[in-house]
């Protein structure tokens, strides 16, 4: 289970839960998720589905801290494994 909450205007942050043991997680993807809301191509910056460990990022990644570089702006597809995202495919954005 994925739940996410604003941090702040084009912000969202977020944590997955472990329906069984209900253990959060904070993955580093989620610290301050950059999103465009006014963007179209943004309406949905979290795409998931509650039986699969596929997760769609759409936007710029969050870091583990405000001293590593913002990643690129594009659709980030992750595998949930070991409790921890997995980049599976990035798409960049058009420019």
């Amino acid at each position: 289970m994925i739940a996410a909450w604003g941090c702040g205007t084009g912000c969202v942050s977020g944590a997955v839960i472990d329906a069984r043991s209900g253990r959060v997680h904070f993955p580093k993807e989620f610290n301050a998720l950059a999103v465009a809301y006014s963007n179209d191509e943004y309406a949905d910056p979290l795409e998931y589905r509650k039986n699969s460990r596929m997760l769609i990022l759409r936007g710029v990644p969050g870091t583990a801290s405000d001293s590593d570089p913002d990643g690129e702006s594009g659709t980030y597809y992750y595998e949930w494994r070991n409790e921890k995202f997995r980049l599976i495919r990035f798409v960049k954005n058009k420019d």
